[in-house]
C-alpha cells in the first residue's frame, strides 16, 4: 500500500481493520434493526436483487 502512495497512517488503520476482522471483532448479530424499525431485515442478497437496477444506473454513468 505504502509504494501505491497510501499513507502510513491510513494503511496502519485498513491493517488493524483487517485484524479486527480477523479476530471476530465485527461477528457480532444483533436484533436492533427489527427492534428499531418494526421490520425483518432481509439478506445482502436480497438487497443486491431489490437494488440492482440502481447500481447498474451508477455504474453506466461513472464511465
Amino acid at each position: 500500500m505504502l509504494s501505491a502512495g497510501v499513507p502510513e497512517w491510513f494503511a496502519d488503520a485498513l491493517l488493524d481493520l483487517q485484524r479486527l476482522y480477523r479476530e471476530g471483532g465485527a461477528s457480532l448479530v444483533t436484533n436492533d434493526f427489527e427492534r428499531l424499525s418494526g421490520r425483518k431485515p432481509i439478506s445482502f442478497d436480497q438487497f443486491a436483487r431489490d437494488y440492482a437496477t440502481a447500481f447498474q444506473s451508477e455504474a453506466k454513468a461513472a464511465g
